[in-house]
């Protein structure tokens, strides 16, 4: 045997000796350094995730950020693997075990954490260190991953957390603080960026409803970013003087730092959408917005667009108006108790609180109008089903003075009608840190998409409005 030869059997020898000596947890603090764990096979693995400090490469980026967090899971399923368990099922105190270099405890590293957010908050103000943070997560494979609280001093403080099987959060390093310096804060040139097709909120009311709850937990002033945050503070502040005049059984709220506690609320309103465990010192607020009414209505023969037929139903009216600068007719379908509900087809994109702000100024209340030109009697009207979960990312990011910033915002909107009555309701959820023929009768028929609100009395704007599309035009479930 060679030289060399001799020399590679010893080195392998000591390497066997070290690897049967070890303890329980087979991960030194050099091997998670060096990278000597199995890294995931992607395209970012091989790009070097471990090299934090790198002198090239002076800010961390997001796949770096995620690099860490794989590693950890790398370290989690090695633990399995060891212990003859499947991935995952290691347990949390070997989890901790395996995590116990995190790479937040090392300097280099750290400093590589601290200079990505710098710069992100340099280059994007706080937006930049969310939208960091939020891609560095969408890259974690696993209920890990790093998380950043901001208060009103300017101060940072980054986590790498874990989440339980019961839903809590752990630190899995010790968090690093550090403050955003002055001088790195984005000049503010009072340009909003403008929202590409934000998702709809059917209710203005539901949105003002939830800010006012919020505040009671996460007080101060909110600083819009985007046109559609902009419209939607504006339409808080100039209505949150209706929401007196609007009973607690038809808009409810709750406001919790336990997102158990909020989904539980939602899952009783009939919800589906939930929110994740909240990050830091983060609050949460849900609502709920329910109208519903009944009326004479019979089933009709389905309404026919091009080779589709959607199933039908015709109401007695005679309450069909022409406003004054609208071609389309402003049907009203309903009045008692002082809720009015009108439709009127409408085929624009309707996104953010558009639906709120078209209605208001289609409404015959606060428009000229001619009543019924044409003669109908009857209106057939589309029976509808319509359970729209929409994730309203135009929401996000959205700060207030004492340091507040919205990362979680959903909105389930549900409307149900047919020939018995209607139902509309929507959820939101925001966290911080729903044949006969007839000869004789002349029927309008909606055959096109629609926008369908509801008003009452004594409340300046309607209480809820939101298209119904194509896609929604089938009968309820029967419940």
């Amino acid at each position: 045997m060679t030289e060399t030869g001799r020399a590679t059997e010893t080195v392998e020898k000591k390497t066997e000796e070290t690897n049967n000596n070890r303890p329980e947890n087979p991960f030194s603090a050099q091997d998670l350094q060096t990278g000597k764990i199995d890294r995931p096979k992607d395209p970012q693995a091989e790009r070097g995730l471990l090299n934090f400090g790198d002198a090239q490469k002076p800010t961390l980026t997001p796949e770096q950020m995620a690099g860490s967090i794989m590693e950890g899971k790398q370290a989690l399923d090695k633990l399995a693997q060891v212990k003859g368990v499947k991935p995952g099922d290691a347990g949390w105190n070997d989890f901790v075990k395996g995590l116990n270099n995190n790479p937040l405890d090392n300097a280099d590293r750290k400093d590589g954490f601290v200079k990505a957010i710098q710069a992100a908050y340099k280059n994007d103000g706080i937006n930049g260190v969310d939208k960091l943070i939020n891609d560095a997560n969408d890259k974690v494979v696993g209920p890990f991953g790093p998380t950043i609280n901001i208060n009103d001093k300017m101060m940072a403080t980054l986590s790498l957390k874990a989440q339980t099987d019961d839903g809590k959060l752990h630190d899995i390093a010790k968090p690093v603080t550090f403050k955003l310096e002055t001088n790195d804060k984005p000049v503010q040139t009072g340009k909003l960026t403008k929202d590409v097709d934000p998702a709809p909120i059917a209710s203005g009311y539901g949105l003002t409803k939830a800010f006012t709850e919020l505040a009671k937990l996460a007080p101060g002033e909110w600083t819009p970013s985007s046109d559609t945050q902009q419209k939607a503070l504006k339409f808080i502040s100039e209505n949150k003087g209706d929401l007196d005049k609007i009973p607690p059984k038809m808009l409810d709220a709750l406001a919790s730092k336990d997102h158990n506690e909020l989904n539980k609320f939602l899952k009783i309103k009939g919800y589906s959408i939930e929110l994740k465990p909240i990050q830091g010192d983060g609050v949460g607020v849900v609502t709920s917005i329910e109208i519903e009414g009944k009326w004479a209505a019979k089933n009709y023969a389905p309404i026919k667009v091009g080779d589709k037929e959607y199933p039908a139903f015709q109401k007695k009216t005679d309450e069909i108006y022409q406003v004054a600068g609208r071609k389309e007719p402003v049907i009203k379908l309903y009045e008692q108790d002082g809720i009015r509900v009108y439709a009127t087809p409408y085929d624009g994109n309707l996104n953010g609180l558009d639906a709120t702000d078209v209605a208001s100024k289609l409404s015959p209340e606060n428009n000229p109008k001619v009543q019924n030109p044409e003669g109908y009697t009857h209106v057939v009207m589309p029976k509808v089903d319509m359970n729209r979960v929409s994730e309203l990312n135009w929401l996000k990011g959205m700060t207030n003075s004492s340091g507040h910033r919205i990362d979680q915002a959903l909105a389930q909107a549900m409307v149900q009608m047919d020939e018995k009555g209607f139902k509309a309701k929507e959820g939101l959820a925001i966290a911080t840190s729903r044949s006969i023929s007839f000869d004789k009768d002349k029927n309008l028929t909606m055959d096109k998409p629609f926008l369908l609100w509801f008003e009452k009395d004594g409340v300046k704007q309607p209480i809820y409005a939101t298209k119904i599309d194509q896609q929604y035009w089938k009968a309820p479930e029967k419940k």
